[in-house]
């Protein structure tokens, strides 16, 4: 299914090409990263809450109205995630610019980044960060891409379902990129977060301080959030628990 994705998006993302022209970026930039280590300064693990409708395993919810879910969850987020996947996420490149507005708070651009192009419309858009599936990109994709992102200014959300991979990237990037351990594999779909917060506590181990490492997927309760943050994490993504429990 991930390939089957990235396919797709490929060929949308030529037509949109076509189609979209690429404005000047009209809003200052926010910093996901500064956020974040403000709520741990305070003694409080972040939350990147997501905006998310459907997925690939079927919609978690159609009636949440993207304004009232900012207003709910405003007072507790670092910052907002927006998935922009139009098929199998039913998101929306709207909905990043009003969500960035409604809740003043950081904003994440979610999907599945395979071209510049991407990154470019994220920030004409307004985005704060993009995030980046090493997954689905090839090792000299990934630097690219992240150096394209650095000079407009966007910080760099980069994921993994490994945490050796992540390791390996940070050594290499160093600070400034957010690294996101995914609980999810996305190859089979299969989600461990037992594995996931064991991953935290390597990743806490092997990297410095400065490492800021956010959780991703498999989040089902408060209790899955401070055991996150018990384990090294300075921030969890999460969005289906949120959308169901609004």
């Amino acid at each position: 299914m991930l390939e089957e994705i990235v396919r797709f998006r490929k060929k949308l993302i030529n037509a949109l090409k076509s189609s979209i022209k690429i404005s000047e970026r009209i809003v200052d930039h926010r910093s996901l990263i500064e956020s974040i280590r403000e709520f741990n300064r305070n003694g409080r693990i972040g939350l990147i809450i997501e905006y998310k409708r459907s997925s690939p395993r079927g919609i978690i919810r159609l009636d949440v109205r993207p304004d009232e879910y900012v207003e709910k969850y405003r007072d507790i987020a670092s910052g907002f995630s927006v998935l922009i996947e139009p098929f199998w996420f039913l998101g929306s490149l709207e909905y990043l610019p009003a969500i960035r507005y409604w809740s003043g708070k950081p904003v994440l651009y979610k999907d599945f980044i395979v071209d510049p192009w991407q990154i470019d419309l994220a920030w004409s858009l307004g985005a704060d960060a993009v995030l980046l599936i090493s997954e689905v990109l090839s090792d000299r994709e990934v630097m690219q891409l992240v150096d394209h992102a650095r000079s407009l200014g966007l910080e760099v959300l980069l994921e993994s379902n490994s945490p050796s991979v992540l390791i390996d990237f940070y050594s290499r990037i160093g600070r400034g990129v957010l690294l996101g351990l995914n609980s999810r594999n996305l190859k089979t779909l299969k989600v461990d977060l037992g594995a996931a917060l064991q991953g935290l506590k390597d990743l806490r181990e092997s990297l410095d301080s400065e490492a800021v490492i956010v959780l991703e997927s498999g989040i089902s309760s408060i209790n899955d959030i401070e055991n996150a943050w018990r384990n090294g994490a300075n921030a969890v993504l999460v969005g289906t628990f949120m959308m169901k429990n609004f």
